[in-house]
């Protein structure tokens, strides 16, 4: 079961918006516009293995629970985590991305 589903992460969201108001021409457009591809990367491997992760809790007794923030002693985002009758699991994932100039 799905405690917490997932969302695009805030960043994802914020370059969005950045880069449909900025010019072309600005000279931290194809920066940003990198950032944006390296971020909404990261949110398609993240909703990747939520969405296998709910395959399973058909069949298993597993919460999940998407992009968690532990506030103490200082902040962590944990992209995943995975609550059974016996374990917590932890997962985060990372995903390369080549650019071509």
């Amino acid at each position: 079961m799905v405690m917490k589903s997932f969302e695009s992460s805030p960043v994802t969201i914020g370059l969005r918006a950045l880069i449909n108001r900025l010019d072309c021409e600005h000279p931290l457009y194809s920066k940003l516009v990198l950032e944006l591809q390296q971020a909404e990367a990261g949110d398609y491997g993240e909703e990747y293995i939520v969405k296998q992760l709910q395959k399973m809790a058909w069949t298993m007794d597993i919460k999940i629970f998407h992009n968690v923030t532990i506030q103490k002693p200082f902040p962590i985002q944990l992209d995943v985590v995975v609550v059974t009758p016996v374990d917590v699991l932890i997962i985060e994932s990372k995903i390369f991305v080549e650019v071509f100039n």
